[in-house]
């Protein structure tokens, strides 16, 4: 997940700084189709409603991107589904590694919600910025997960290194 969640915030920056934001405004349809069809006629409906809204033109590539972005969240709210399931089956018990993967789920959830209103609110600069701010959250408590459920304990190891 952690991995998955760097990722994310790579593609969300060379989204944001290719100008791909609005490269696809609607949600939950993609180019008008609830499946994307990457094709001219998409591209044109997109073009069609930028101009009616003051906005550029995007290219085909822009739309990729921005669609990318919205993949990888996709991913990692499947991954997260599969981390709260091994979580209750394994660690129920491990009050640590529970607390954080609550605070995941909350995290990730306002994220999910934040990245639909950028696009319907058509980048609002407050709500954009949340949405980042959130992202960089949740790659922290996602590494935070990663550590408080390693098998290596920090005690053990600190033995492990005076004995040698």
């Amino acid at each position: 997940m952690v991995a998955l969640v760097y990722i994310q915030l790579i593609v969300g920056n060379w989204m944001r700084h290719s100008e791909s934001g609005l490269a696809v405004p609607d949600f939950p349809t993609m180019g008008g189709a609830l499946i994307p069809t990457m094709d001219h006629a998409m591209l044109n409906r997109i073009n069609a409603w930028r101009f009616e809204n003051n906005l550029e033109p995007v290219t085909m590539m822009q739309v990729y991107i921005h669609l990318l972005h919205r993949f990888c969240a996709l991913l990692i709210l499947l991954v997260l589904f599969y981390i709260n399931h091994f979580a209750i089956r394994k660690h129920l018990d491990n009050v640590f590694i529970m607390k954080t993967l609550f605070w995941i789920n909350i995290a990730v959830g306002i994220q999910i919600m934040l990245g639909i209103s950028t696009v319907l609110l058509k980048e609002e600069p407050i709500i954009t910025t949340i949405h980042v701010t959130v992202g960089a959250l949740v790659l922290a408590m996602s590494f935070l997960l990663l550590l408080r459920s390693s098998p290596c304990f920090w005690g053990n190891f600190l033995q492990q290194l005076k004995s040698k």
